[in-house]
């Protein structure tokens, strides 16, 4: 193959994006050191697919210009080392030997499916029509997934009310907490002397009811009361960032080391002064949790099957305004697959029936709310934007 300026150019934009991506600063505190430990990472396996689905696209790059197999797998593991080291310096960075290895084998990976992805980007017609189906397929597994990883999964240990607690990855809420009730069962700002009844009325989805004044609104996620258990696991989570009220409860995803995703009623806490006393109380439907801050209640909130970004990006630091663009985004890239390699034959109208049954009945024998609008909307644009880039690229 020969190379030209073109291959050069994507190999830089590549580049380039990967550095923006892992050397920008990305908070204040400077890491205290190289991680060594390979396991550690609470979020371990939603950091590994990030890590490595970012260097698949540098081993691609590095093949273009003609880097044999090897070569491609060898730069892009020192570009992964180089990142990491590098990182020592940059405030609210975490450099680690687990990310050297799912960024070198990220690189590894895309460096030896160069044949497969030619044959992929224009495939024959029989081909592309299974190849849309079995996307079809996937999208409706990570669909399943979803919905699967957000159900309450509450151990079975010690647990220990927290009334405004100081974390250190977290700002600290300046209001004070004065009575918190689980279920009825007051919880107090240490040791819970009966966790069995505790975890039971939290597995059962007992309201929770916090008492407070109200403290002036943190720039980003503030804890106001938590449950944790005697390993220092989040049971639940109830806070502030904004006027918004966050609610947070320990999830399969967390088991599964996915990032733990929160739900939010948008400006729950307008209208409330500094100081004033108010009471936080958290419900849950048979599809979804009711928020109510001084009386004034959101309900219908939950997960969706678009909010699977959140499984792998924290949703902490996300304001709610723009989670249904992000939910519609996360649509549209689980679709898109289905959707480039979809022609206009019997197999393609499968895939197209299969994503929107499944969209329909997912609901039923899940935990995710019905497919919301954006969601809709998102998978619609996503399906139909890959076909026209596939129709204009064969």
């Amino acid at each position: 193959m020969r190379v030209t300026a073109g291959h050069w150019a994507v190999l830089a934009g590549v580049l380039a994006l990967v550095l923006s991506v892992t050397l920008l600063p990305a908070g204040t505190q400077t890491a205290p050191g190289f991680a060594r430990c390979i396991f550690c990472n609470p979020r371990m396996l939603s950091d590994s697919i990030l890590n490595t689905a970012l260097f698949v696209p540098v081993g691609l790059a590095l093949r273009l210009v003609s880097l044999g197999p090897l070569a491609a797998a060898g730069v892009g593991v020192l570009v992964s080392v180089g990142i990491e080291v590098g990182q020592l310096w940059v405030p609210g960075r975490d450099p680690s030997a687990s990310d050297i290895i799912t960024n070198g084998a990220g690189a590894v990976l895309g460096a030896v499916s160069l044949r497969w992805f030619a044959a992929w980007v224009a495939p024959p017609r029989t081909m592309a029509v299974r190849l849309s189906v079995a996307a079809a397929l996937c999208a409706c597994a990570i669909w399943w997934a979803t919905g699967w990883l957000v159900v309450p999964s509450m151990a079975a240990a010690e647990y220990w009310g927290q009334w405004t607690p100081t974390f250190g990855s977290l700002e600290p809420y300046g209001g004070n907490v004065t009575a918190a009730w689980v279920g009825g069962m007051p919880v107090p700002s240490h040791r819970v002397a009966d966790s069995v009844t505790l975890r039971r009325h939290l597995v059962d989805q007992a309201p929770i009811d916090v008492a407070l004044k109200v403290g002036r609104p943190p720039r980003r996620l503030s804890p106001i009361f938590s449950v944790a258990d005697a390993e220092s696991r989040r049971i639940l989570l109830v806070g502030a960032a904004g006027d918004d009220l966050v609610y947070r409860y320990r999830t399969r995803a967390a088991d599964w080391h996915f990032d733990q995703p929160d739900l939010r009623s948008p400006s729950a806490f307008a209208g409330v002064a500094p100081g004033a006393a108010t009471t936080v109380t958290i419900t849950t439907q048979a599809k979804g949790v009711c928020a109510s801050v001084g009386g004034r209640t959101t309900c219908d909130l939950g997960f969706g099957p678009g909010d699977g970004w959140s499984l792998l990006v924290s949703s902490s630091a996300v304001p709610s305004g723009t989670r249904a663009l992000l939910q519609a985004l996360w649509m549209a890239a689980v679709v898109a697959p289905a959707g480039y390699w979809a022609r206009r034959s019997v197999g393609s109208v499968a895939a197209v029936a299969l994503l929107a049954a499944w969209l329909l009945v997912l609901p039923s024998f899940t935990d995710l709310l019905p497919t919301r609008p954006q969601e809709w909307g998102g998978a619609v644009v996503g399906f139909l934007s890959a076909a026209l880039v596939a129709s204009r690229w064969r």
